[in-house]
């Protein structure tokens, strides 16, 4: 049996495709901006969207950061809200070496990955490990999540970002 997908797409799937995949929930769509008050602005003109919290570095303390297997240091704002009734995430470096730097100065402010919610992080990591996909950078935000980024690009064209909600605080 053939399903037609709903849209323009016009693909035909059979009724037996998995298309749910192991890894979790998807939890935001992450944007790397330059300026975040800025980019809400002209995000604002052409889409609905709302914020709930804008974060400052200084109100959360982040840990254990590392970036391409190395510890690491960076500083960053963070928005939290919704596009569209999709979850946001939207990411302001600010200093230090970070995946959203590199992101920034080689595409400019844009989507930068796709964050699912995962049950047990490491044990994701690993899994991720057999197909080939590594980590690029990762952190714990004390009282918030441990998170990970995964280098997907060549794979998917994006980043996946992998997140444990924190059950320690």
């Amino acid at each position: 049996m053939h399903l037609r997908t709903p849209g323009c797409w016009g693909s035909l799937l059979t009724a037996s495709t998995d298309l749910t995949g192991p890894m979790g929930t998807l939890d935001h769509v992450g944007f790397v901006v330059d300026d975040v008050e800025d980019y809400l602005r002209r995000l604002s003109r052409i889409a609905r969207v709302s914020i709930r919290e804008i974060i400052e570095p200084h109100q959360f303390r982040t840990e254990n950061r590392v970036l391409r297997g190395k510890p690491a240091f960076w500083m960053a704002r963070a928005a939290f809200g919704e596009l569209g009734g999709v979850p946001l995430e939207l990411i302001q470096p600010l200093e230090g070496e970070s995946i959203w730097h590199e992101h920034l100065q080689k595409y400019g402010s844009g989507l930068h990955h796709l964050g699912y919610r995962v049950e047990d992080l490491e044990t994701e990591i690993q899994r991720m490990g057999t197909l080939g996909i590594s980590v690029v950078q990762q952190a714990h935000n004390v009282g918030r999540s441990v998170w990970a980024y995964l280098d997907t690009v060549s794979q998917l064209g994006i980043i996946l970002e992998l997140r444990q909600i924190d059950q320690v605080g």
